[in-house]
């Protein structure tokens, strides 16, 4: 978790010295966030991927939409140390630094929904989907 993770820990169990992590990350809020965004980020991009895979070229609008929602829980098993990451955040997010809640948000969940409206929207446009809110609907 959040507040009782210590840079001695995480180099312990990276089996570096606490110097070496220290080198890099000036404490572990710096570490805690960049471990979080980065794989935020990863799990956004599997989800774009998986977004225009599913939306690119609609031949039957009711099966693509559900098979893209069946794929849109792949992540759940495929970054399963990032979601246990998430979890550990949600129990801790009262103790957690100003911005981080919003800047985990940005990077993951909001980018993947911006980019599943954006999809959305290219396939509204082609007419076999009536929306008005891509950015709703993709929520």
């Amino acid at each position: 978790g959040w507040t009782h993770t210590t840079l001695d820990a995480v180099a312990g169990e990276a089996g570096l010295e606490p110097d070496t992590v220290g080198h890099y990350f000036k404490d572990k809020e710096q570490l805690l966030l960049s471990v979080l965004l980065d794989s935020s980020a990863s799990v956004a991009a599997a989800l774009t991927v998986i977004a225009e895979d599913h939306l690119g070229e609609i031949t039957d609008l009711a099966q693509d939409l559900a098979a893209l929602g069946r794929a849109w829980l792949t992540p759940l098993t495929a970054f399963a140390e990032h979601f246990a990451i998430v979890r550990h955040i949600s129990a801790e997010a009262a103790r957690l630094p100003a911005g981080v809640l919003e800047m985990w948000q940005n990077s993951g969940p909001l980018q993947a929904q911006r980019e599943l409206a954006r999809r959305l929207e290219a396939v509204a446009a082609q007419g076999p989907l009536d929306i008005t809110d891509a950015g709703h609907a993709a929520g």
